[in-house]
């Protein structure tokens, strides 16, 4: 007790502590006694009032969500890739197939960032075909291990504008909603397709923030047919329970046995919102409110004075530990306080210098970004805003064109390497930016016009120009059509070196014999479908895809040795991709079924058909016999370990690095393991995420980051589905 008393006398700053204490608990009481008296009043009107702002809560949410689908498939109609095989009349060209995966990612990509979304599809009703953000099905097919209601095949074809449909069925989706879309999006009439999003009724219905409302209310959402569409958990059983019947419901407030209910009606979607408020649970506690009210007023009076000493105290504790390390002997509370805000002022300098930091590897996330648009690996508007907004860039435009100088044989000038260093300053309708090479120079340029300033190029490039291929793209509009203007300059090369010629070039000149490269890639487009279903072991499909190479090559009167050249180089091309699968050595299969002499022999198109076909055929069977590739799944897992943390890590990441397909992949590793690739990386980031959250310094949006998600809604998401609570909860029983 002398020990209080003297710090009173002496400790400014707690009394200010124990002075605010007291004051609080003035001001409680006061305003206890207050609520005590006037609530038991006001009960119907404010169980009204809280229907409504539930019910105006649960409409703004919902429709929310609902808006972002319509946005999603605004952005989906007007992808140049869908719109592609829209346009398809019957079977689908085989030169299209290649974009299918594309696309599937894509529609992953989208339902992976929305909990509520659980499989989007695109209809192609003249092939009836869905691609799905998984595969591509017949509609038949889906329907029957996903659906199995026949009534939904025939929806497809009927016009839709955002038409939202409860499943029925027995499969897997049956309980859920699809909003349909007819594409492409905002026609009138027929389509030439439709788009799918199938969501789960209780989730798309957002979570509602209930802090100042009975933990029992619910809501559910009704459309013109007076079917219920979207609902909370527990309110088809009140519904049920009371014998309602949601179609007479209109727009107001509705009592209904123990719960008062307001219906809003919306102005942009045929659909009535109903929230449930129990109305005699909210009386009574505010019944019993008043009660312990009084009790707590008595309470108060009696233990606030030892209580505000109390926390005066503790709160006081860590202040007076950090003044004493702070300046050690200080006796003054003033001075104490100003070095602990000097501290302050010190650490503040520090967090600044780590900015600076990250700012001057700015460059370095720019080189990473340019880098991802010209190899194709960002090709969506909202991947490209992700990685944009994660690493604070900006890019003007809306124009772009890629200018790449390159030297075939020996390596650039160093005087023409330094004097492309440093780009122009940008300014509000340009800015430049290079990346470098031993043989080659990219030159970027994002504008608002589409007629760039060259004459800072121009001036560089004085007395180089006959010694190196200076390539212009043509002028592209979105940062996303940076791997179009890569692959024109490419071609710009290619043709220049073909021909010999040095000096400058614009993509235009050679649109004339752009002709002549589609052949040619025609065939590497083959070529690396037959190798992709030689992995996964489709022997089928190969087979199509071996006959159209050979159609190709006798149907348009190729020479004999043209012919056998390229017979030649699919099967050098088969043996390799045999070799890399089983890890062997691929000379070992020329010599074992003599291919080279096969091959040579041939006099005659229809014995090189022959032999092509028998070739093949062996090569095939060759690989069905051949032992399993036990360390493909060691080869996978390795890689993952040591990328999992790299938000923009994927399957098509791993199938870069081992130089196989995605769906070989994902095949290898199911089959290997038992497990799910996405399945595995997610428990891999999750068990990670975990470990970090006995660090008490690391916020949940830290951790997200650090365990490898984009955003962190999905960290949310992933973490709920796999552990069964969220973040938030499961860190809040951690031991401190």
């Amino acid at each position: 007790m002398r020990a209080f008393f003297k710090k009173l006398r002496t400790a400014v700053f707690f009394r200010k502590l124990l002075v605010s204490y007291l004051l609080i608990l003035v001001l409680l009481t006061g305003i206890l006694l207050f609520l005590s008296s006037s609530l038991i009043g006001t009960i119907s009107n404010y169980s009204r009032q809280l229907a409504y702002k539930e019910a105006i809560s649960y409409q703004s949410s919902l429709e929310s969500n609902l808006d972002a689908l319509d946005s999603l498939a605004r952005e989906l109609s007007g992808d140049q890739a869908i719109q592609t095989f829209l346009a398809c009349n019957g079977d689908i060209p085989p030169q299209l197939h290649y974009d299918l995966p594309s696309i599937i990612e894509k529609l992953n990509s989208y339902k992976f960032l929305s909990i509520y979304i659980n499989t989007i599809f695109i209809y192609l009703p003249q092939q009836e075909l869905l691609i799905t953000d998984s595969s591509v099905y017949s509609i038949q097919i889906w329907n029957q291990y996903h659906l199995n209601d026949d009534r939904f095949i025939s929806l497809l074809d009927e016009f839709h504008a955002g038409s939202r449909i409860s499943l029925n069925g027995t499969g897997r989706y049956a309980s859920d909603i699809a909003i349909l879309y007819t594409l492409p999006y905002g026609s009138s009439g027929n389509g030439m397709g439709t788009l799918a999003f199938v969501v789960d009724p209780m989730l798309v219905s957002p979570y509602r923030d209930a802090s100042d409302l009975p933990t029992s209310s619910e809501v559910f959402t009704v459309d013109d047919s007076g079917n219920i569409l979207f609902s909370s958990i527990s309110s088809q059983e009140l519904v049920e329970q009371y014998d309602l019947d949601p179609g007479s419901l209109t727009p107001g407030l509705h009592t209904l046995g123990d719960y008062t209910l307001y219906a809003v009606s919306s102005a942009k979607y045929p659909l009535l919102h109903v929230a449930f408020i129990p109305t005699l649970d909210f009386a009574r506690t505010l019944s019993d409110s008043q009660t312990i009210a009084f009790i707590c007023f008595v309470v108060l009076l009696l233990s606030g004075f030892l209580l505000s000493i109390y926390l005066a105290n503790y709160n006081y504790r860590p202040i007076s530990s950090i003044a004493s390390k702070v300046s050690p002997g200080s006796a003054a509370e003033e001075s104490a306080l100003q070095c602990i805000e000097r501290s302050i002022d010190e650490l503040m300098d520090i967090r600044n210098s780590s900015a600076r930091l990250i700012s001057q590897n700015h460059s370095l996330y720019m080189e990473g970004l340019l880098y991802k648009l010209i190899h194709g690996e960002i090709l969506s508007d909202s991947l490209l805003t992700e990685y944009m907004n994660k690493f604070h860039l900006t890019i003007c435009g809306p124009y772009v064109q890629l200018i790449r100088i390159y030297s075939e044989y020996d390596s650039l000038p160093k005087s023409l390497l330094a004097a492309f260093s440093q780009p122009p300053l940008a300014d509000s309708r340009q800015e430049w930016h290079i990346l470098s090479g031993r043989y080659d120079i990219k030159i970027f340029y994002f504008g608002a016009s589409t007629c760039p300033p060259y004459e800072w190029i121009n001036n560089i490039l004085h007395g180089y120009r006959d010694q190196l291929m200076i390539a212009f793209s043509d002028i592209h509009r979105g940062l996303t059509q940076l791997a179009f203007a890569y692959e024109e300059t490419q071609k710009i090369t290619d043709h220049m070196s073909f021909l010999g010629e040095r000096g400058e070039m614009h993509y235009s000149e050679i649109s004339h014999v752009a002709v002549s490269y589609d052949r040619n890639l025609l065939f590497e487009m083959w070529f690396k479908k037959y190798s992709n279903l030689l992995r996964d072991q489709d022997f089928d499909a190969a087979r199509i895809i071996q006959r159209q190479i050979f159609d190709e090559l006798k149907n348009n009167h190729y020479s004999l040795p043209f012919i056998k050249c390229k017979i030649f180089s699919f099967i050098d091309h088969t043996v390799s991709v045999l070799a890399d699968m089983n890890e062997f050595n691929e000379n070992n299969l020329w010599e074992k079924y003599s291919l080279m002499d096969r091959l040579m022999d041939c006099s005659s198109i229809e014995q090189l058909e022959s032999e092509y076909y028998s070739i093949t055929q062996q090569l095939s069977e060759h690989l069905l016999n051949a032992s399993p590739q036990e360390s493909m799944v060691d080869k996978i897992m390795a890689i993952t370990q040591e990328h999992y943390l790299d938000p923009m890590f994927s399957v098509f990441y791993v199938s870069e690095q081992l130089n196989v397909s995605n769906a070989y992949v994902s095949k290898a590793f199911k089959k290997g393991t038992g497990r799910n690739m996405l399945d595995y990386v997610q428990r891999l980031r999750i068990d990670h995420a975990k470990s970090l959250m006995s660090q008490p310094e690391l916020t949940l949006s830290a951790i997200a980051t650090q365990s490898g998600f984009c955003s962190d809604v999905s960290f949310i998401r992933v973490f709920k589905k796999l552990e069964g609570v969220t973040p938030g909860k499961y860190r809040s029983h951690i031991p401190s």
